[in-house]
């Protein structure tokens, strides 16, 4: 049961309280209203997690490939970028090696850095926290641990807003084991923003020289800021399963959750003539999810988190079970498609009525037998673009076809592109499709000098190779699964693990 409670946030800055208690919001670029109006506002453009935009992305000229500037930094670790309405650039350093979050606003022209703010984060997990929106008054939310920030600029300086530790406000329904894997802003809220979220439900087990993980149970909430400022949470408990990866909201308040046993359709429901509010679930489905939680060889003295980074440069999953894509929401919120947990992976389209399933042509797009994928699914329109993490492979598909008598069918497979972790973007108004490639001559461990970093741009209605952009080798340019983001001005960022990348025209 959902356990209803109000209680008063401090307030950390008099000076953007005023501003974050306004309720004038633009009308943004992504469809949400509570998201800036800016190009790229959360991780995969928009709160349906389309990882496209309508804007035209970077093209060749006289033959020749598009620009790359690449600004080096002191502190490994790669992250997201998103923009702000002005057009700034936010990028949030994970730096997995310091256990800190840096986020940085850079100057759009120069990407000089011109103020930043630094988290400390927990040593046993310092992924989390990847997740990352600009709300309607450019103010930048993370959330890590059990704790959502709300990072405000007050000219050139980042000030602490918020600081909402779900663990000491509701120690009955979030405690210290869980970790808080997303969040996304739903479409509508009675009072300042409700923000969904969900937890992971994992716990590491190392020892022995093994490590592996064993679920806890993960959960969904939404956390309503109310007008006043206090906080209001809905629950809804998976015990038996966990989350690792985002997801998606549409415009009519659905909340759209892949478990690693079930495609997930929840909302905020009344549940009297009160009006109060309960997060309840509407359909469940299950899907084949694979092999279970292996256990790994990772010496005892290796911190968890390393062991999971190795896993991951070695070629195994980076999701331990299920399926590792956040699902993507496609016409308006009227499909969700994502790839299952099965060797090699199937595709899955599925109406959000009701949860039924849409007949694919050719659900297995790719023939090698470990084919995976630890992405998202980009759209655009009626097309979808997946891509095969685990050796080459890139395919569209599209959905056709009258309400009620949809099909989904493949339009090409490209088997000459590898792209072993960055999300796919899809650019709209250049029909394109800009991969982060990877060519050497063994394609595991990601860590070898021999292996050449490459931005990709591949044609959305062929699929093929358009141009190649050669960027560097090693560790320093591979982005550990950051998405590409882009801009409205034909440029593309990526955050990698020795800096980061502009591909401009």
């Amino acid at each position: 049961m959902v356990k209803f409670l109000s209680i008063a946030l401090s307030i950390l800055s008099l000076i953007v309280v005023v501003q974050g208690c306004s309720e004038n919001k633009s009308s943004p670029q992504s469809g949400n209203p509570y998201l800036s109006n800016s190009a790229w506002p959360i991780i995969h453009h928009s709160s349906s997690q389309t990882a496209s935009s309508p804007f035209a992305g970077p093209g060749s000229q006289a033959g020749r490939p598009p620009r790359a500037d690449f600004i080096t930094s002191t502190v490994q670790g790669t992250g997201p970028v998103v923009f702000d309405s002005k057009g700034n650039v936010l990028f949030e350093k994970v730096a997995i090696l310091n256990q800190v979050h840096i986020f940085s606003k850079l100057d759009p022209v120069t990407l000089n850095t011109i103020t930043s703010y630094t988290v400390n984060v927990s040593a046993s997990d310092p992924l989390n926290g990847l997740y990352s929106f600009v709300d309607y008054h450019d103010c930048w939310w993370n959330a890590y641990n059990q704790t959502f920030l709300r990072l405000c600029f007050n000219g050139n300086s980042i000030v602490p807003d918020m600081s909402i530790n779900l663990a000491a406000l509701y120690p009955t329904q979030i405690t210290s084991q869980d970790s808080i894997v997303s969040m996304n802003p739903l479409y509508a809220s009675p009072g300042m923003m409700d923000i969904a979220f969900v937890t992971e439900g994992l716990q590491p087990v190392h020892q022995g020289g093994y490590f592996t993980q064993t679920i806890t149970g993960a959960k969904v909430g939404v956390m309503r800021i109310n007008s006043d400022r206090s906080i209001s949470l809905f629950m809804q408990d998976f015990p038996n399963e966990d989350i690792t990866n985002s997801f998606a909201v549409s415009p009519d308040g659905g909340i759209y959750v892949i478990t690693d046993k079930h495609a997930v359709k929840l909302m905020l429901q009344q549940t009297c003539s009160c009006g109060a509010d309960a997060l309840k679930i509407v359909w469940e489905v299950p899907y084949e999810t694979g092999l279970p939680i292996q256990q790994i060889a990772c010496p005892n003295a290796t911190p968890d988190w390393e062991c999971r980074i190795n896993v991951m440069l070695n070629g195994g999953r980076l999701s331990p079970d299920g399926s590792g894509t956040t699902p993507t929401l496609m016409d308006h919120g009227k499909y969700m498609v994502f790839a299952d947990g099965e060797l090699p992976l199937k595709l899955v389209a599925l109406r959000t009525t009701d949860g039924s399933a849409l007949p694919i042509d050719k659900p297995v797009p790719f023939t090698e037998t470990t084919a995976q994928t630890e992405n998202i699914c980009a759209s655009f329109g009626n097309t979808f673009v997946i891509e095969n993490n685990y050796s080459p492979g890139v395919a569209a598909y599209e959905i056709t076809g009258q309400p009620g008598q949809e099909t989904v069918r493949q339009l090409w497979v490209n088997y000459s592109v590898f792209a072993p972790n960055a999300v796919p973007l899809i650019a709209g108004g250049t029909d394109t499709v800009y991969v982060y490639e990877m060519q050497g001559p063994s394609f595991y461990p990601l860590t070898t000098t021999t292996q050449q970093w490459f931005v990709t741009a591949l044609d959305l209605g062929t699929g093929a190779v358009v141009w190649r952009k050669p960027i560097g080798s090693n560790i320093p340019y591979n982005s550990i699964y950051a998405p590409l983001s882009l801009d409205n001005k034909q440029q593309i960022y990526i955050g990698l693990f020795g800096g980061l990348l502009r591909i401009r025209q």
